[in-house]
């Protein structure tokens, strides 16, 4: 007699598997964000998102499996709105607009908000923040050296190391997002940021048209753009 195999049913299964998922990571962010990720016992998790304990431990060895998830899903949320901003033109001016889509994903996305606190517990433990701020800078260093290609970022600029200096200033102004602040507060401040830098980078003969186009189109981002990528497993 043959065997039938039920594809559908696996697909159900499937499908049911990553809305567990969905929402046990859900509850966690909310949870996180509400009285943070120290005083938040795995168990609290587990109450919060309607879930069994099997359910659970199925998906996630403990809360700090769930925030480390938290955290791969946020990098590829932030490495999609940073590329998302480049669109194969100027690469300062693609710096720029990079660090405001994640500014304004910080905004509007509760799980981004949630890994700034995380950086600070689980990531140091882990190396995660490590790893995932060294990618960072080395991303922007490189668009940097390709600006003094352009001829756009001064040659006598260390490329790396501004690099490493607007990912530092930028990840400050995002992390104020885990406040509650006023989106255009952060827009301003990261816009004042900016300022600041493009003085000590940009050639003199180009100086007035980046800051012309830093408070102009360069702040403004269309968050369609930030649609989340596939999520990681």
């Amino acid at each position: 007699m043959a065997t039938t195999i039920d594809r559908g049913g696996d697909k159900r299964r499937q499908t049911r598997s990553v809305a567990t998922r969905r929402r046990i990571l859900d509850s966690a962010v909310r949870l996180f964000a509400r009285q943070g990720y120290s005083y938040t016992g795995t168990s609290e998790i587990i109450a919060n998102s309607g879930m069994t304990g099997g359910a659970f431990y199925h998906h996630f060895d403990g809360k700090e499996s769930v925030a480390e998830a938290i955290l791969v899903e946020t990098n590829a949320k932030v490495h999609h709105a940073y590329t998302s901003a480049d669109d194969g033109g100027s690469a300062l001016e693609a710096v720029i607009r990079g660090t405001f889509a994640v500014a304004y994903l910080h905004v509007n996305d509760a799980g981004a908000r949630v890994s700034s606190q995380l950086m600070e517990t689980v990531g140091r433990a882990t190396g995660h923040s490590a790893r995932h701020f060294d990618a960072w800078t080395d991303a922007i260093g490189a668009q940097l050296r390709l600006g003094q290609a352009q001829g756009d970022v001064r040659g006598d600029v260390d490329p790396e190391g501004v690099g490493r200096s607007i990912a530092s200033a930028a990840y400050g102004v995002w992390a104020v997002a885990s406040f509650g602040t006023n989106p255009s507060d952060l827009v301003d401040r990261l816009a004042a940021v900016w300022d600041v830098i493009l003085q000590g980078i940009v050639v003199a003969d180009v100086a007035a048209y980046f800051r012309g186009y830093l408070f102009g189109e360069g702040r403004q981002f269309d968050s369609a753009r930030l649609a989340a990528p596939h999520r990681a497993g």
